[in-house]
C-alpha cells in the first residue's frame, strides 16, 4: 500500500459534495479525468472515500491487471488434486 498527498483542492471537493461515489462510475471518472487530468484507469479505480462517504481521502486501485494472478488464492488447485 502507498499513501501520497492528494492534488490540492480533491479534499475540499469531496467534503463539500462537489463529487460523490453515489454516482456512476463513469461520472465519477470523466470529474477526475477533467478537473484534475486523471488517467481513465485510476479515475475509475477509486474505491472509496473516508473515512465517510465525505471524508477527505482517496482509496484507489492502482493494480495493473498483469499484477495480478489469474486465479484467487482460494480456488487455486493443489498438485495433489485435493
Amino acid at each position: 500500500m502507498i499513501a501520497e498527498p492528494l492534488e490540492k483542492g480533491i479534499a475540499e471537493d469531496i467534503e463539500s459534495g462537489l463529487v460523490s461515489l453515489s454516482w456512476p462510475k463513469k461520472q465519477v471518472g470523466e470529474f477526475f479525468q477533467r478537473k484534475y487530468d486523471w488517467d481513465l484507469l485510476a479515475a475509475r479505480s477509486i474505491w472509496a472515500f473516508g473515512p465517510d462517504d465525505r471524508g477527505p481521502n482517496i482509496l484507489l486501485d492502482d493494480t495493473l491487471p498483469s499484477e495480478v494472478r489469474a486465479a484467487p488464492a482460494g480456488s487455486t488447485r493443489r498438485a495433489d488434486g485435493g
